[in-house]
């Protein structure tokens, strides 16, 4: 086990959620949060609000809430998808890319959450949500 894995544990259970939260302590997976937040991490008791840029050129993989912590630590708070959950991770801890990577577009995304949705309801957001209605909205 790398010094980076160590440096990276989640604080909320595995699994689908709407949030899910990362603590990141001093380590290269701070510096490789850093590069990818692509702006200064918050001290201590700050909060800051942005997106973290994904491996590739295809965008950002997610807007995040980084919270400062004593010692140098912070919370990193996305979205609760697990494919995503750990995918920042593996960015964090510089495994390198998987071998099966899932769509990290929003709209990907959506569209591949929409066979396992647990509702009608929520199928038709999703679907919305992959042809572009979110993205419209924002």
């Amino acid at each position: 086990m790398s010094d980076a894995r160590a440096a990276v544990a989640r604080l909320t259970p595995r699994g689908v959620g709407g949030v899910a939260v990362l603590e990141v302590r001093p380590s290269d997976a701070l510096d490789r949060l850093r590069a990818s937040f692509g702006r200064p991490l918050p001290a201590a008791g700050a909060i800051a609000y942005g997106t973290l840029a994904g491996p590739d050129a295809d965008g950002p993989l997610d807007e995040v809430l980084v919270v400062g912590r004593p010692r140098g630590t912070v919370e990193v708070h996305l979205h609760g998808s697990p494919a995503l959950v750990d995918e920042v991770e593996r960015m964090l801890v510089g495994d390198g890319p998987r071998a099966e990577r899932s769509p990290l577009t929003l709209e990907a995304r959506a569209h591949a959450a929409a066979g396992t949705a647990a509702s009608e309801l929520g199928a038709r957001v999703l679907l919305d949500q992959a042809a572009g209605a979110l993205r419209d909205a924002l």
